[in-house]
């Protein structure tokens, strides 16, 4: 099944403006649904029963953290403004996002996931862009570039399916452990 493991993130009015905003710009872009908004930790492609067993498992340990805050601010692209493909609300973090993640990623790697070789980069995919027509998209981009979207409590890791349909992705829970 495909899947990987996130922390879900429940958009403030100002991020459900600013979405709204980006729909309307009149350039091919699909927004990711309201319900799916989410920051992966690590994306894990297909796994199978096994490997949902050995992850599932070892996901227990990140109990060990307390709840935390993280803020979400600004709008950017990756790979580039230039050459936007993915349009993406960054992260303000602690030092506890980036020690969940090295945990995760050992967790993946130990259930036979490669490991990230990018490196940490949080941040919450909004749209991804169907065209190159950047012009309105760079005006949009320098207005939200530093704009507040708000906190958000970080409460619970999810391991999650990745169902792919027609219409765009349906995410299902398989395993979530709670942070103290």
């Amino acid at each position: 099944m495909r899947s990987f493991i996130a922390i879900e993130i429940d958009p403030d009015e100002r991020m459900l403006r600013a979405i709204k905003e980006m729909k309307s710009l009149g350039i091919k872009i699909k927004a990711v649904e309201i319900e799916n908004i989410h920051l992966t930790l690590k994306f894990l492609g297909e796994i199978d029963e096994r490997q949902v067993e050995s992850i599932s498992k070892d996901m227990e340990s990140l109990s060990k953290y307390e709840e935390f805050n993280i803020q979400l601010k600004g709008v950017g692209a990756f790979p580039s403004v230039d050459r936007p493909r993915v349009i993406w609300v960054g992260v303000v973090y602690p030092e506890t996002l980036e020690n969940i993640w090295r945990d995760v990623e050992e967790i993946a790697y130990r259930a036979g996931i490669d490991r990230e070789s990018r490196g940490f980069s949080p941040h919450i995919t909004i749209g991804r862009l169907k065209e190159r027509s950047i012009g309105r998209l760079r005006t949009f981009m320098e207005k939200y570039s530093d704009a507040e979207f708000g906190a958000q409590r970080v409460r619970e890791i999810k391991l999650k399916k990745s169902d792919l349909t027609p219409s765009g992705p349906i995410y299902s829970d398989i395993f979530s452990v709670k942070l103290r």
